[in-house]
């Protein structure tokens, strides 16, 4: 007799909303697995194009660095250099990409030392004239110059001067923000670099400097 009060129709709608309702959870329960596999490769992809700079080791390669106007110097390894000719200045940095991917130098900001925590807005920075390449676990270089003249290549004249100022006048150091991203141009990072003087290069003309890496900040 009970068997025969069953509602059979009633036991297969229930047993299809419970077979519904466990699939649901199995399939957002894949989807969620799916989501972070997909962003645990994503982030491995983006360590593998990941650059990293700082300056060079002492004993890396001297790089010969030109400029547009025919100047040229000899930059060894783990130095910087700031020349003043004229009113002109020119800058190079010996740098080592310790990441693992490509890195290509797209722009810089250039000032005189100070101890702003803030970098500057990627419109602050003033492009460079050619892209310069980093490979991966190698050195290579940075250059740049400020003119006496504005092209709307090279920074305002009053932080030219200043910059100048603190070469020569001051024999204090400089700061150096570089723009970079990774090969495929994501993953834009600024580093800031020191540049300081040897004690016995205090002020001058020309100078060799040494090059510390201040801070990183990646902007995406």
């Amino acid at each position: 007799m009970i068997a025969a009060e069953i509602d059979w129709g009633t036991v297969a709608e229930i047993g299809t909303a419970v077979g519904t309702l466990v699939l649901a959870a199995a399939t957002f329960y894949a989807t969620r697995m799916a989501t972070r596999a997909s962003r645990v490769a994503e982030q491995a992809l983006q360590v593998s194009l990941r650059p990293v700079l700082v300056p060079s080791r002492e004993g890396d390669p001297s790089e010969t660095v030109y400029w547009g106007d025919g100047h040229q110097i000899v930059l060894p390894g783990s130095y910087a250099w700031a020349e003043v000719v004229g009113e002109n200045v020119y800058l190079a940095i010996s740098v080592r990409n310790v990441g693992s991917g490509l890195g290509v130098l797209r722009g810089w900001y250039v000032r005189s030392i100070g101890d702003d925590a803030v970098p500057p807005q990627p419109d602050d920075f003033t492009r460079q004239v050619r892209d310069l390449y980093v490979p991966a676990g190698d050195a290579s270089f940075w250059q740049a110059s400020l003119r006496a003249h504005d092209d709307g290549l090279h920074p305002d004249q009053e932080r030219r001067r200043s910059v100048r100022s603190a070469l020569v006048d001051d024999g204090d150091g400089i700061t150096v923000d570089l723009l970079y991203s990774d090969g495929e141009g994501g993953q834009p990072t600024i580093s800031r670099f020191a540049l300081l003087p040897r004690e016995e290069e205090q002020g001058g003309d020309a100078a060799q400097l040494l090059p510390t890496v201040v801070r990183h900040w990646r902007l995406s």
